[in-house]
C-alpha cells in the first residue's frame, strides 16, 4: 500500500478514535446494529499475504482463520463497540448493504 494511503488511514482511525473519546466523555448514547452471524460469509480473521511491487497492494495467499461470526468483513466483536452500549444484532446481513435491510430498519425502530 502506498505511504500516502497508509498515512491516510492511519488519520482516520486516529479521528475515529477521537470521537469515540468525545462521545463517552460527553455521556451520549450510543446504540450500534450488528451482524452477530453470517452463515453464508465467513468473516475472514487471519490470513497470509504477499506485498505486491512498488506498494500497489497484495494478494492474500491463504486464510487460516475464519468465523461465521462477523458479516463477511467486520468481527461482530469489533463491530459491536465499546461498553456500555445498547446493541441490537441482525443474522445474515453483509455490512455493505446494512442501510438498505428491513432487518436493520426494524431495530432502528426499536433503537428510536
Amino acid at each position: 500500500m502506498p505511504t500516502q494511503h497508509r498515512t491516510v488511514a492511519a488519520n482516520c482511525h486516529a479521528m475515529l478514535e477521537r470521537a469515540q473519546q468525545m462521545i463517552a466523555g460527553h455521556g451520549i448514547k450510543v446504540s450500534t446494529i450488528y451482524t452477530e452471524v453470517h452463515s453464508g460469509r465467513p468473516t475472514e480473521l487471519e490470513y497470509r499475504v504477499t506485498p505486491l511491487a512498488h506498494e500497489l497492494g497484495y494478494t492474500i495467499d491463504g486464510v487460516h482463520a475464519r468465523s461465521v461470526y462477523g458479516d463477511g468483513t467486520v468481527p461482530a466483536d469489533s463491530a459491536w463497540g465499546e461498553s456500555p452500549v445498547l446493541g441490537l444484532s441482525v443474522i445474515n446481513v453483509d455490512h455493505m448493504v446494512m442501510c438498505n435491510n428491513e432487518k436493520v430498519a426494524e431495530c432502528l425502530n426499536a433503537l428510536l
